[in-house]
Parts: structure tokens; C-alpha cells; sequence
């Protein structure tokens, strides 16, 4: 019990502010990577990686669909795993066939 209210408090009430925080890095980088330019950099990679072990479905009382709530995070996270180099990776989550599926 102790785990999950502490994984529901974090994802009702921080995992948003962090949602937030990645947006406006977004926003200010032009909307399309965390820092400024056409390619991604390590940062993306790390924010990627991070953001997607919330949609894997392997964290107890963790919605897989909670970055929903921020469309831009979704939509970044689908443009870095649709890269020619990291399509057809995942098999679950956020970025893989089934996500959506």
C-alpha cells in the first residue's frame, strides 16, 4: 500500500510539474528537440528513455497512458522513436506499434 500511494501521488501531482518542465524546454528550443537544433542530442536520449519506462506497463500502479495528459511530451517522445535509428526498437510503450495499437 505504502508503494502505491507514493507512485499515485507521483504521478497526480509531480509527474506533471516534470511534464511541464519538458514541455517549456520544448517550447524554447523550438518545439522539436530539448536543446536547439534538428537533430537530438544525449539530453533526448536520456529524456526519452526516461519518460518511456512510465509507459512500459512493468511499474505497479502506473497508468501506461499517464503522459497523455501532455501532448507535446507524447508527440516528442513518438518523433525520437520514429528516428530511422531507433524505429522498430520497442516492443511496448510509448513509441513502439503497440502503444497505439
Amino acid at each position: 500500500e505504502v508503494i502505491k500511494a507514493m507512485r499515485s501521488k507521483f504521478v497526480e501531482k509531480d509527474l506533471p510539474v516534470y511534464l511541464g518542465y519538458i514541455e517549456g524546454l520544448l517550447d524554447r528550443a523550438g518545439g522539436k528537440w530539448i536543446v536547439v537544433g534538428d537533430e537530438p542530442t544525449i539530453a533526448d536520449c536520456f529524456a526519452v528513455s526516461t519518460l518511456r519506462t512510465y509507459t512500459r506497463g512493468y511499474l505497479d500502479h502506473v497508468d501506461t497512458k499517464c503522459l497523455e495528459t501532455h501532448p507535446k511530451v507524447v508527440a516528442y517522445v513518438k518523433r525520437f522513436c520514429d528516428l530511422p535509428q531507433i524505429r522498430g526498437r520497442y516492443s511496448t510503450g510509448l513509441g513502439s506499434p503497440a502503444y497505439d495499437g
